[in-house]
């Protein structure tokens, strides 16, 4: 390969669940049906820093996530406050204020804080501060998760069995400069999965790519510069504690794995991509983003038509999900219902 690795070390953060779980999607059989199951809740983790300097180790790093089947990465990175003991931790980019059993020092989940109008009591609880785990940092690698872009008629049904042509379609419809740069891929978990009749592949492109830059960029200059070229790329996994899920699906006994490669290097005219000098700035302050951009919303309806109208247009809608949910919760804590919330909330997402 050709092309420069970073002039500085670089390193890439790996997640393990704390409790030993795989953190991917898994499929198996129980009564005579194939049950898919989804990623585990978890909510500690072990953190794991592997160096890299180019797009060749960085393909190393993540081919061996990919085969062990358990690991998720994240743009973070450890901070000060991370133990050296390798104590598991909670995934905080800020200072979170919380309840734990005054007998054991269990922490209580924010639901059940929610749920029973939990306060400290001296007796039963106390309050404390988690702090912030990991922090933000510039990447000179950067990883698209793209799961929107519809498959052509031509490649419908088998994409997953010519990888490299799949790719190269995905290439074409991203920003100019990463068009013909070298790039790690993986298939997503839910490219295609066992069936009964051998397997279900999905209509949709369903891949990471990772590339490495000629120089490095925080998650928001990436985002800032892919909502700025319309990349069909999920914005969600710029953000530094947003898990990126690389690991193979887990497949239960009698089932095999229903695509041939899982990942795979894509061999382009350069091995970085070459950064734009200028890059979109942020937004006056003030101006309408994220949780901020949602005006105060009378009751559940008014939030709903204020995520439409956000929605409009957009391919992801996972991060606008999140925002409208931090802007009521704001709004209106803490008197919230959570379940009502999340039933709103997903009927838009599914319209």
């Amino acid at each position: 390969m050709t092309g420069g690795g970073s002039a500085t070390p670089e390193t890439i953060t790996v997640l393990l669940d704390a409790q030993g779980r795989a953190l991917t999607k898994s499929v198996r059989w129980l009564g005579g049906k194939l049950v898919k199951g989804t990623y585990p809740n978890a909510s500690e983790f072990r953190a794991m820093v592997v160096e890299v300097d180019s797009i060749a180790s960085l393909t190393e790093a993540l081919d061996a996530i990919v085969s062990d089947g358990h690991a998720a990465v994240i743009r973070g990175e450890p901070s000060r406050f991370y133990p050296r003991n390798g104590s598991p931790v909670f995934r905080l980019l800020r200072p979170q204020e919380g309840l734990v059993a005054a007998r054991t020092g269990a922490r209580i989940s924010n639901y059940a804080i929610r749920k029973h109008n939990l306060e400290p009591d001296h007796d039963n609880r106390w309050a404390v501060t988690w702090l912030p785990m990991f922090e933000d940092c510039p990447r000179a690698w950067v990883i698209f998760d793209v799961d929107r872009i519809p498959v052509p008629e031509h490649m419908a049904g088998d994409w997953v069995d010519d990888p490299d042509s799949s790719v190269e379609h995905v290439l074409s419809l991203l920003p100019e400069p990463f068009q013909s740069a070298t790039c790690w891929w993986s298939l997503s978990s839910s490219a295609a999965v066992p069936c009964k009749t051998g397997r279900e592949v999905s209509g949709t492109f369903k891949l990471k790519l990772a590339f490495w830059l000629d120089r490095a960029l925080t998650g928001a200059e990436v985002k800032r510069w892919m909502a700025a070229e319309k990349a069909p790329v999920d914005p969600a996994v710029f953000n530094a504690i947003q898990l990126i899920y690389l690991a193979r699906p887990k497949l239960g006994h009698g089932l095999h794995d229903p695509v041939p490669r899982r990942s795979g290097i894509w061999q382009g005219e350069a091995d970085t991509v070459e950064v734009p000098a200028l890059l979109p700035e942020p937004e006056p302050h003030g101006y309408a983003t994220g949780a901020a951009g949602f005006a105060p919303a009378e009751g559940l309806d008014d939030l709903c038509d204020a995520l439409r109208a956000r929605l409009e247009g957009e391919l992801h809608v996972r991060e606008h999900l999140m925002q409208a949910a931090r802007a009521y919760v704001r709004q209106r804590a803490p008197n919230v219902e959570q379940t009502p919330l999340v039933a709103a909330l997903e009927g838009v997402a599914l319209e």
